[in-house]
């Protein structure tokens, strides 16, 4: 009979706990299938391995900063359309909706010309590509089966496995909850 698997959720469905990450570094023996494939990864792979918490900064932001800059092992398609499309596209749908509820016609024209101003600025365009890396992300997760106590590797910086993710950030690596790395990726989509 082969390894257990599972799915990821594409959100945060779960309580985020440290449970899992003090467990496994605490302890070196184990009757679980899991927890001894996972001790031997990090034995053989990630031997000075840490806690998400003993980074010196904030955790968060260093998780933020290695899914906004990390170099996928399977490359992000572009979008086949751009930003200025997608506002196009709202406002028009916008001006159809006017039109079809209260029967007169809406002038877009303006709202066109501001918002082509505002798809200029940086911020907008930064969290756009924010916000596509993470459905990239989630999507490398979601749409694939994961064998329990494997990890699936995103990028040279950044692991998954169903319960635990492992940052690394110059040279040292650190771990976090699954459900963290959920939270985190769920509050990048909503800014933009």
């Amino acid at each position: 009979m082969g390894h257990p698997t599972c799915h990821f959720e594409g959100h945060l469905n779960s309580p985020i706990t440290d449970d899992e990450v003090r467990f496994i570094l605490n302890h070196d023996k184990f009757f679980c299938l899991r927890h001894k494939r996972l001790k031997d990864f990090f034995n053989s792979q990630f031997k000075s391995l840490v806690p998400y918490f003993e980074y010196d900064g904030c955790y968060w932001s260093l998780m933020e900063e290695v899914i906004s800059t990390c170099k996928f092992k399977v490359p992000q398609e572009e979008p086949d359309y751009s930003l200025r499309i997608i506002y196009e596209a709202s406002i028009w749908n916008t001006r159809i909706h006017h039109e079809s509820y209260y029967g007169t016609e809406m002038d877009v024209s303006e709202e066109l010309d501001n918002f082509g101003a505002i798809l200029q600025e940086s911020t907008v365009q930064d969290l756009y590509r924010v916000k596509t890396r993470v459905e990239h992300i989630k999507s490398l997760l979601t749409n694939v089966e994961h064998t329990l106590g494997e990890f699936h590797i995103l990028s040279d910086n950044l692991i998954v496995e169903k319960e635990l993710t492992i940052l690394t950030k110059n040279g040292k690596s650190y771990l976090y909850p699954t459900t963290l790395l959920m939270c985190v990726l769920d509050n990048l989509q909503t800014r933009f």
